[in-house]
C-alpha cells in the first residue's frame, strides 16, 4: 500500500512519510509535530521499522497473501505493542518493557474522565519512553508545549526596552535585509512580553 500523496504543507508531508514508514494514523498525525532532526523519532522511526521487517517476514511464514489479512495482522501487532498485558511482571520480548509500563501505553479515558469504548494508544508515552533512555548528549526540548506548560519568566521591564533601544539601532547600523528582520522580530517578541505584564 502506498502513501505517497501531494502535499501542501510541511506537517502533511511529515504525516504522509511516517504513514510510509507503517505508523499508524494517530501516531503519524502527533509525530508530524515534531521535525527529523529529533533522535528519539529517529529511534521510534527505527523501532517500527525493525518491527515492520519482522512482521513482513511473519507473513511469508505463514501465508497471509492478501491485504486485508495483513492489514488486520499489523493493526493487531501494533495495538499489542502498546496494550500487550502479562499474568507476571515480566519485560516484553519487542520493547524490553514490563507490563505496567506498556498498560500506560494506553489511553482509556478521555480529557473529562468518559471512558473511551475502544481504548486509544498513546504514542507520546512511547517518545517520552524512547527519550528517557538516551544519552544526555542527545536530549533536546521537543514542541510538546500542548502538553507541559512552561513557567513564566519574570524580565525586569527597564532591561527589556534597554534591549529594544539596542535593537532598533542595530537595526539602523546594518544593511542586512535578515538580519533587519531578525532584530524586527526580537523586538516585537520583547515588546509582546511587555504588554502581558
Amino acid at each position: 500500500m502506498s502513501f505517497r500523496r501531494t502535499s501542501k504543507t510541511l506537517r502533511a508531508r511529515r504525516y504522509w512519510d511516517l504513514r510510509g514508514k507503517h505508523f499508524t494514523p494517530v501516531e503519524s498525525r502527533e509525530f508530524s509535530k515534531l521535525t527529523r532532526k529529533y533522535p528519539a523519532l529517529q529511534r521510534l522511526i527505527a523501532s517500527r521499522t525493525a518491527l515492520w521487517a519482522g512482521f513482513v517476514q511473519e507473513c511469508q511464514r505463514k501465508g497471509w497473501e492478501t491485504e486485508h489479512r495483513r492489514f488486520t495482522e499489523w493493526r493487531t501487532k501494533v495495538v499489542g505493542f502498546y496494550g500487550r498485558q502479562r499474568a507476571k511482571r515480566k519485560r516484553d520480548k519487542d520493547t524490553g518493557l514490563t507490563v505496567e509500563t506498556l498498560a500506560n501505553w494506553i489511553v482509556k479515558k478521555d480529557v473529562h474522565g468518559r471512558e473511551y469504548r475502544v481504548p486509544k494508544i498513546s504514542p507520546w508515552e512511547w517518545y517520552d519512553w524512547v527519550f528517557q533512555r538516551l544519552p544526555e548528549e542527545l536530549k533536546w526540548d521537543t514542541p510538546r508545549g500542548h502538553r507541559t506548560k512552561q513557567p513564566d519568566v519574570e524580565v525586569d521591564k527597564i532591561q527589556t526596552r534597554r534591549w529594544v533601544e539596542d535593537l532598533k539601532k542595530s537595526i539602523e547600523r546594518t544593511t542586512d535585509e535578515r538580519e533587519q528582520a531578525r532584530f524586527r522580530q526580537q523586538i516585537k517578541n520583547l515588546e509582546g512580553s511587555l504588554r502581558k505584564r
